[in-house]
């Protein structure tokens, strides 16, 4: 099975090509989602949190709220490796068990959304990386448009990589600023198709 890791900037579009490649047929897989399904429904890790970070990022409804652990984080930035210490490793065993079924599955190819790819040193895991990306210009008014400041992200912003470095240690790369959702599937078709090509698949 040939697995296909998707990675890129802040805002770029990672989701929306991960969304792409679900609605083409493929099995998908998004490290995001796992983790705040984790942060949702596993207790040790919110009780882990809780004792790590305190009371202040539970919500009233008794769960970790994600926009008080981020505003945690801009006010302590150190204390995102110990976040990342605490949850990558429980991320990563959901994907791989996934991975795994998908090949008893006999999948021939997985695309999984990796935000993190280069920084954890997780490429190698992959048999191809398409890095989804933007301009600093469109990306800040994408995250503007969410409603979050640059400011209660920067502590991330400033953790990873700079995005030229990503595309040049890619397979493939797509540049998302002005480009339709049509215009991008067309250009993730052609990056599946070569792939496929290559595996005479």
């Amino acid at each position: 099975m040939i697995k296909i890791a998707i990675t890129g900037n802040i805002a770029g579009g990672k989701t929306t090509a991960l969304n792409i490649a679900k609605k083409l047929g493929y099995p998908t897989i998004d490290c995001d989602k796992i983790y705040h399904e984790l942060l949702k429904k596993n207790k040790k890790l919110k009780n882990l949190l809780v004792k790590e970070f305190g009371n202040c990022i539970i919500d009233e409804q008794g769960k970790v709220n994600t926009i008080l652990l981020r505003k945690l984080l801009n006010i302590q930035p150190k204390k995102l490796k110990l976040l990342e210490n605490i949850t990558h490793p429980l991320v990563l065993k959901e994907v791989w068990g996934l991975i795994k079924k998908y090949e008893r599955q006999k999948k021939n190819i997985v695309f999984v959304d990796v935000p993190l790819l280069f920084e954890k040193n997780l490429q190698s895991k992959f048999d191809y990386v398409v890095t989804i990306y933007c301009s600093q210009r469109v990306q800040k008014k994408r995250i503007e448009d969410r409603g979050i400041s640059l400011n209660d992200i920067s502590f991330l912003l400033a953790n990873q990589l700079p995005v030229e470095k990503k595309v040049k240690l890619s397979d493939y790369s797509i540049k998302n600023d002005n480009i339709s959702q049509s215009q991008l599937k067309r250009k993730l078709t052609e990056i599946i198709d070569n792939i496929k090509s290559h595996h005479k698949l």
